[in-house]
């Protein structure tokens, strides 16, 4: 019977280290989660300081737009004629 208690007690002080393991793990993961976006926000900060700005995507997509319409429109025309 003292030989079982000592097991669990052993088993429970191995899962108490274990569980403090993890914590410390998932803190660390947070420190490294948090500078992850710290550097991909600067990135796309000088991204679109180098590159196009957006009024320009908006065109872009708006243009696409219209020509798809106008091109759909036009096929659905020669298909009713």
């Amino acid at each position: 019977m003292q030989r079982e208690i000592n097991k669990i007690n052993i088993t429970m002080t191995k899962l108490e280290t274990n569980i403090d393991y993890i914590k410390a793990s998932l803190d660390c993961n947070k420190k490294e989660h948090k500078e992850l976006r710290e550097t991909i926000d600067k990135f796309i900060e000088t991204s679109e300081k180098k590159f196009a700005p957006k009024w320009v995507e908006k065109v872009i997509v708006w243009g696409g737009i219209v020509t798809g319409g106008v091109v759909i429109t036009s096929l659905m025309n020669l298909i009713i004629k």
